[in-house]
């Protein structure tokens, strides 16, 4: 699974994605580029994203970055933070079932908890889904990444 999973994620891809809270409210939209590219590190891969955010209630648009590595396991992956004061700590774990890569446990900042889901629609297609809730949060964002074909 692993290096299949390597493969269907490597390279370039382009992504959209919807932030909602208080109930279906929209709150901010996003696009941008990400690439997944081999890691220093056997079966792992540098996740690296940066796009454009609108948020709408203040009308301002912010540019934006954030990296991850992916180390693919036998039966799970594992995503840690990439840089900064955190760099290395354990973000989430996924186990693959069916075209989807689902959380082993929810990760917890601060009093929030973070839970996320992929879903594999095809060799060109996947959508990521995660729900942060708690004290000071309540999102619901999706983001459907499409490959970048090259030539």
């Amino acid at each position: 699974m692993a290096i299949e999973l390597i493969n269907y994620f490597e390279g370039n891809w382009s992504f959209t994605r919807e932030i909602k809270t208080n109930k279906d409210k929209l709150f901010a939209i996003a696009e941008g580029r990400v690439s997944f590219s081999k890691d220093s590190k056997p079966d792992c891969l540098f996740y690296s994203e940066d796009g454009k955010l609108d948020l709408k209630e203040s009308r301002t648009n912010n540019l934006f970055y954030k990296n991850y590595i992916f180390h693919f396991f036998k039966d799970h992956i594992s995503v840690y933070l990439s840089g900064g004061a955190k760099a290395e700590q354990l973000y989430q774990e996924y186990s693959y079932k069916e075209n989807k890569l689902i959380p082993i446990a929810e990760h917890a900042c601060n009093r929030d908890l973070y839970n996320s889901e992929y879903q594999i629609k095809d060799e060109d297609q996947f959508t990521l889904v995660t729900k942060i809730g708690g004290p000071q949060k309540d999102f619901l964002i999706k983001t459907i990444f499409n490959r970048i074909k090259t030539g």
